[in-house]
């Protein structure tokens, strides 16, 4: 099983191509190190940086002596990561430059949801791609750890290079689970008005959206 290689967050969300709801911070996905709300035990996938030595040397005789800060978020610690498989370029896209342009976007995907995990938010994954030869759309619902993060992987590494179903129905989909409180990442070649429309629809329920854009904009429409 080949998964996509996690792009590095930091480079991967640049300021926002276009945001709707809440204005979105460059620190949208990283816990905030000058907001300590309290200190709890270590789990697996906790970073050393993120380890309180004085509450740990205090608890050195407890079960579990490790303690870590825990911190607040920049914004929701809801994630969930939308991949766009369609393009809508006239000129048409061959075969190899279509899935180095996919495998951009799922390297950026990836690496969200890894940072999001270790971070202790809670991530999901969407695309409208077609996998195991049958499913039109891939859907991961919201969780926390490292397990679920490698069972996104496993997922994106069994998607098919070619979209299932319109971008705006996979919105739907979205929106018919009633997900309130998180944060959307949508990745894309394009935005068209019925994208813009739905995406608008999800901030009605406290979400926020964000948009990076990748590959060239040749839709030619002007």
């Amino acid at each position: 099983t080949v998964y996509p290689e996690p792009a590095k967050v930091p480079d991967a969300l640049p300021p926002a191509s276009l945001s709707l709801g809440e204005t979105v911070t460059n620190r949208a996905l990283i816990s905030d190190p000058f907001s300590v709300s309290g200190i709890r035990d270590y789990r697996f996938g906790d970073t050393m940086h993120g380890i309180n030595y004085k509450a740990t040397a205090r608890s050195a005789y407890s079960p579990n002596p490790i303690k870590v800060n825990n911190y607040d978020f920049s914004q929701n610690s809801n994630f969930l990561v939308c991949l766009n498989f369609h393009t809508i370029w006239k000129s048409g896209i061959d075969n190899e430059d279509y899935e180095e342009l996919i495998e951009k976007g799922l390297s950026i995907c990836a690496g969200i949801v890894n940072l999001a995990s270790r971070s202790g938010g809670r991530t999901g994954f969407a695309a409208n791609c077609k996998h195991d030869g049958k499913e039109k759309f891939l859907v991961y619902k919201m969780n926390s750890g490292m397990q679920h993060y490698l069972d996104i992987l496993d997922g994106m590494a069994r998607v098919q290079p070619i979209d299932g179903m319109s971008f705006a129905a996979m919105i739907d989909h979205c929106i018919a689970l009633n997900t309130q409180n998180t944060q959307f990442i949508i990745i894309t070649t394009y935005m068209d008005n019925l994208i813009s429309q739905k995406l608008t629809a999800l901030t009605r329920f406290n979400n926020t959206v964000k948009i990076i854009m990748i590959g060239e904009r040749r839709d030619e429409e002007n």
